[in-house]
């Protein structure tokens, strides 16, 4: 499997907004992170938009009720990590103790 390099562009923040431009990412890390994001209080919504399905490049949008939108996402991210990190240590043990 291919990965394209991942870069991360800022292209608006105020106090309560993000909205960042993410290439090299599509739908299946973006739809989790939104997802995510969306689940907290702190969040008014969280969004990603693809303008073109083959050639556009992903913008996520994050708007809070009143806290630092950065810090927010450093927050989802972290949730993120430590669920794919038990996901990984749960497969593991499946997968070796049937061996």
């Amino acid at each position: 499997m291919v990965f394209e390099p991942l870069e991360i562009r800022v292209l608006e923040k105020t106090g309560c907004s993000l909205e960042l431009e993410v290439k090299g990412e599509g739908h299946t890390l973006l739809n989790m992170l939104v997802d995510f994001l969306n689940r907290r209080p702190d969040v008014e919504y969280a969004s990603y938009v693809i303008e073109h399905p083959l050639v556009g490049t992903p913008r996520l949008l994050i708007r809070t009720k009143n806290r630092d939108p950065v810090e927010v996402l450093d927050e989802a991210l972290d949730e993120i990590e430590k669920l794919l990190n038990t996901f990984y240590l749960e497969v593991e043990k499946t997968l070796h103790a049937k061996r």
